[in-house]
């Protein structure tokens, strides 16, 4: 829905967005092909996905540990779909979960780009 809504009437939206963080998404960066601000937004590092283990298709899920980089850059599939999305584990199978487990890595992207200044508070971009 969201990049849905970017890509139709999103420009107002769009100068506004410092950061993002997708814990599930059923977007695929085809669809922005023709939207270049919108998809190289969601590619950026101003971008995070956090992805939960799917026992069938992650080799050694159990493994992973919240906020641990998932190396996306072999995954075909997960490249056409997503693009070069910084993707980290959630550090779980259970979806419903992924936002407790990586809570605080999901905050802390978010810390890391916004920011104030001690004298306005007025948010600021982090380049």
């Amino acid at each position: 829905q969201l990049t849905r809504h970017l890509i139709n009437d999103g420009s107002y939206l769009m100068q506004h967005l410092r950061a993002i963080v997708f814990t599930d998404s059923s977007h695929t960066i085809q669809w922005l092909k023709d939207y270049p601000e919108v998809s190289s937004f969601l590619q950026s590092s101003s971008s995070l996905y956090v992805r939960s283990a799917n026992e069938n298709r992650d080799y050694n899920w159990e493994k992973r540990v919240p906020g641990e980089r998932c190396e996306t850059e072999k995954d075909q599939c997960w490249k056409h779909r997503f693009g070069d999305i910084p993707t980290i584990w959630a550090g779980t199978k259970d979806h419903s979960l992924g936002n407790w487990t990586a809570h605080s890595y999901i905050w802390e992207h978010f810390d890391k780009h916004l920011g104030c200044h001690e004298n306005n508070k007025e948010m600021t971009r982090d380049q």
